[in-house]
């Protein structure tokens, strides 16, 4: 599939010459990172996690970031050892470089994740009240977004390969740049256990964040609803027209998205969603 990229700024989309292993190697002498770059693994510098990973940030080198795994293993120091690249000519957010057995280097995107962050780990974070303001923003926010972002942002995911996977199900695996209005998919991992299954009902599910869209259509005021509602409907819309354009095929196994959705969070959201006749997206 041809891979067209709308115009971004320089931590996103198209790659830029010093979002390189080149340069970071450069930056890594200079500074003596390699000596002391768990000093960096710190609270101040924390940015996200995942299921299997933390993000931290490299406050005098905002091209790269850490990325760090949870699970108790070898720490092992590695030296600095270059990585193979995936996607050389897009910054997808890769590993370029390791550091230890738990520690590799990332090329930083800019944006902020989709939704509201649902794990700790594999504990289920529950929703404040805070979190509403936040889901309505956002929602609104993406909901206006061009056409030409939902197709840039399939496009990107549909190239994911060679044994790669980008996790469909967890919003917050994409960010959204508002100054930009464009999406970037990040934590593209190895890890073939679940395979990758992009549709557009997996993509509209994950944009306007399933886990917590029903929950906060219980907090939100009628106006609040009313906008949500618009908005997801609008977000819908447009990754059903952006499927159509890229050629991305419905889905013939709704029911997976039902199964993760009870494994990972013991949550009903994908199946309200696809009760929801606002919503429905033919599969």
């Amino acid at each position: 599939m041809q891979i067209n990229i709308c115009d971004r700024t320089p931590f996103q989309g198209i790659r830029l010459k010093h979002q390189s292993f080149e340069n970071f190697q450069e930056y890594a002498l200079k500074n003596n990172f390699l000596d002391n770059f768990r000093s960096f693994i710190n609270k101040d510098n924390f940015i996200n996690e995942g299921a299997f990973n933390r993000v931290y940030s490299i406050p005098d080198n905002p091209t790269f970031l850490l990325r760090v795994k949870k699970a108790s293993g070898s720490r092992k120091e590695t030296g600095l050892v270059r990585l193979p690249d995936d996607f050389p000519d897009l910054n997808m957010g890769q590993e370029i470089a390791r550091l230890s057995d738990d520690v590799t280097v990332v090329i930083a995107q800019k944006g902020e994740p989709c939704g509201i962050r649902h794990f700790a780990g594999i504990k289920v974070l529950p929703l404040r009240p805070e979190d509403k303001s936040r889901f309505v923003k956002y929602i609104s926010t993406i909901a206006d977004f061009p056409l030409k972002a939902y197709e840039n942002l399939i496009s990107e995911a549909s190239s994911i390969t060679n044994g790669k996977r980008f996790d469909v199900h967890n919003p917050q695996n994409i960010l959204y740049d508002t100054e930009n209005q464009c999406f970037n998919i990040v934590d593209i991992s190895s890890n073939g256990k679940l395979k990758k299954v992009l549709s557009p009902l997996a993509l509209a599910s994950q944009l306007c964040d399933y886990l917590n869209l029903f929950k906060v259509l219980e907090m939100a005021s009628p106006k609040e609803k009313e906008l949500v509602l618009a908005s997801a409907e609008k977000i819908v819309q447009k990754v059903k027209e952006a499927s159509q354009n890229q050629g991305l095929k419905p889905s013939i196994k709704p029911y997976l998205h039902k199964m993760y959705a009870l494994l990972r969070g013991k949550n009903d959201g994908v199946l309200r969603f696809l009760k929801f006749r606002a919503f429905y997206i033919k599969n």
